[in-house]
């Protein structure tokens, strides 16, 4: 085999008597300086400037059980620096010589797979690599097996990649909750008893950026925060990220938490049905026409039916007036206090593989919770009975098509959509001839996202990512008593964001790699742009000693307006920046060193941040009065604005091996 360029109006002439067809070879190429490599059973010829050529290889890895794909699987050459990990969908794209190779590939909760491939002169070779889930192995009586994984932390600095596939042996309140899960990672925190709120590197969780499968996720938990919205049984892959994300991620100022769902077998049908001590749920999966997947999962509280003594004991937590911020108790004596809690969840996906080049994929996601409290009074009190309640729901939808350009560049389009709402009412009742007291507030926020994700292996050292954002936010804010026209007229409605981000990946065969990156972003609400830019290295000094860091700037565009005189107690309604109130700025900085061998992993980070435009909400009343707040100035001292700064020091260690093993 050879290419016509290398031999081209090269002619040669040699005898050669009972050699062999290595010794031909030799003889044939000596004249014109020309090499020669068998690959199987075949003979490469090439010119000595080409063999150090780079050649691309690319495939996919997908769960050798359901045919699932399976998204940030490590995949390298072996006693090289070459390496990556797959995509959401499980594609990955390489370079190496050309030849054979030993490809390994490894993710958490599964075997490592090792398998020669080879790299061929302008061929671009398709892989499809199968790995085995870790499952413990019966003989006879005798149960034996592997460690079950929950995370890894990747090469890149403050990233942790978090499996879902095990996390049932974890400790839990009622059911396997992914996110409770995360809070036992180091830099991860709870808030308060019972939340499910993730407060990351001192930031608060309405400064992390939740996605699930590209939609952003507002309404987090469930049942005043004792569980997440997200349904563990659908989730199949989470990377945390706790500092130093990518470029390709804005709009907010602490984290990023990215969620890809489950697709579903390709391979057979199974329907799972699951309950507990407070919820009731199942899953569905199904193969498509020989090239995709149906994935369905349901949860949903019946409590409205049977309340079981976990609900009691949640009860008792919520009218403790004590218990904590959560508390939905009010201090008059003698009153009958009696709440309803409720929730729900549904997650769909659809997924197409109609080429090894394209995916196609349609995810939905809805959660909803009611609550409703009501207070009965004495016969001789001046207020006969409270009566209020809040429903909140957030449904979200996405559209991700994914195309491979010749296994050198990967494009991902994305439409999503994400509509969060809380409705609240309170009504008070008194005795004849007074009337009776009704509020209510309605508020409401719409995302629409459209993205284009690129990324391009340039060569073997750079590979680049660019693309574009367009974020179009929605809110409203309806309440009764009406706000005047004037007082409505200063809340902005409608906001644009477009930015557009460039990151270079550069790897090397030296200990050294980098990544280096911006995001330049146009917020229609204020005119103004912004800048930030993203960097983040890794030093290998040996094989198992690593110096990782990072540093970056972040803006975010969006706050979270709470307090405790909203109706309800703790309900959250989402407001836009403008001139006066300025978008939430930070900048971060992380630094950390990592040893890791075949038992052990130990780490120690260190890390700070700089907030700006930090606002305060507790003395303000209503949505409404930060604006007027800094329009008027008549209210001007109850809206707290300033700065801040958090820094921390992280100690992990990890033992990944024998009878008892954990970090």
């Amino acid at each position: 085999m050879y290419q016509d360029r290398h031999l081209k109006d090269k002619q040669t002439s040699a005898r050669c008597s009972g050699c062999t067809t290595e010794e031909a070879l030799d003889t044939l190429l000596a004249e014109h300086n020309l090499n020669w490599e068998k690959v199987g059973n075949q003979y490469i010829i090439s010119t000595p400037d080409s063999k150090e050529e780079m050649y691309t290889i690319h495939g996919y890895v997908r769960d050798y059980i359901s045919g699932e794909s399976i998204p940030y699987a490590n995949v390298f050459f072996m006693n090289t620096s070459t390496g990556g990990v797959t995509n959401q969908n499980g594609y990955f794209s390489l370079k190496a010589p050309r030849g054979k190779h030993t490809l390994q590939v490894s993710y958490i909760g599964y075997e490592m797979v090792r398998k020669i491939v080879t790299v061929m002169e302008n061929i671009i070779s398709f892989y499809l690599i199968e790995l085995h889930p870790t499952v413990l192995r019966g003989k006879r009586v005798t149960v034996t097996g592997g460690n079950l994984e929950f995370m890894d932390q990747p090469i890149k600095s403050g990233r942790i990649s978090f499996s879902p596939r095990h996390i049932a042996s974890l400790p839990k309140l009622g059911e396997t909750d992914a996110f409770r899960s995360m809070q036992l990672l180091p830099g991860i925190h709870i808030g308060n008893t019972g939340s499910a709120g993730l407060y990351i590197r001192g930031g608060t969780p309405d400064q992390n950026l939740i996605l699930l499968d590209g939609i952003p996720i507002y309404q987090t938990d469930h049942y005043y925060g004792f569980f997440s919205a997200i349904n563990s049984d659908a989730v199949k892959d989470i990377q945390i990220f706790k500092g130093g994300f990518p470029a390709k991620y804005g709009g907010r100022t602490s984290s990023v938490i990215e969620i890809t769902g489950k697709q579903g077998s390709t391979k057979y049908k199974r329907l799972n049905i699951s309950t507990n001590l407070l919820t009731t749920g199942f899953t569905y999966e199904q193969p498509l026409f020989g090239k995709g997947s149906l994935f369905l999962a349901y949860r949903g509280s019946y409590s409205h039916y049977y309340k079981t003594s976990l609900y009691h004991h949640i009860y008792d937590f919520l009218t403790n007036e004590g218990g904590s911020e959560n508390s939905t108790a009010i201090s008059i004596p003698d009153s009958t206090y009696t709440p309803n809690l409720s929730f729900s969840d549904f997650n769909g996906k659809i997924t197409l593989i109609p080429t090894n080049k394209d995916v196609l994929s349609f995810s939905y996601f809805s959660g909803k919770d009611e609550i409703s409290r009501m207070f009965v009074f004495p016969i001789n009190n001046s207020i006969e009975k409270i009566e209020d309640g809040i429903k909140w729901n957030n449904t979200g939808a996405s559209v991700n098509w994914s195309h491979v350009w010749g296994g050198m560049t990967y494009s991902s389009f994305l439409l999503s959509s994400s509509i969060y709402n809380s409705y609240s009412f309170s009504e008070w009742a008194y005795p004849s001839p007074l009337s009776t007291i009704e509020l209510t507030d309605d508020n409401q926020i719409e995302d629409i996202t459209i993205q284009l994700n690129n990324i391009s292996k340039l060569n073997s050292s750079h590979t680049l990512e660019f693309g574009f954002f367009y974020n179009r936010y929605l809110t409203k804010f309806i309440s009764k008593p009406k706000f005047s026209a004037i007082e409505r007229s200063l809340v902005p409605e409608r906001g644009v964001l477009s930015s557009i981000y460039f990151q270079d990946k550069l790897n090397t065969d030296k200990p050294l790699n980098a990544t280096i990156g911006f995001r330049v972003s146009n917020y229609d609400l204020t005119s103004d742009y912004y800048i930030n830019p993203r960097a983040s290295f890794t030093y290998a000094f040996t094989d198992w000693f690593t110096l990782k860091g990072s540093a970056g700037q972040y803006t975010q565009f969006l706050h979270r307006f709470s307090n405790n005189f909203m109706i309800g107690g703790k309900k959250f309604v989402w407001i836009q920046s403008n001139e006066q109130l300025r978008p939430l700025t930070s900048q971060q900085f992380d630094i950390e060193f990592q040893h890791e061998n075949d038992y052990w992993t130990t780490g120690v980070s260190i890390y700070q941040r700089k907030y700006n435009n930090l606002l305060d909400f507790s003395r303000l009343v209503s949505p409404m009065h930060p604006y007027l707040a800094l329009s008027e100035g008549s209210d001007q001292d109850n809206l707290l604005m300033g700065s801040g700064n958090s820094k921390g020091l992280e100690l992990f260690l990890h033992k990944k091996s024998g009878p008892l093993h954990g970090w």
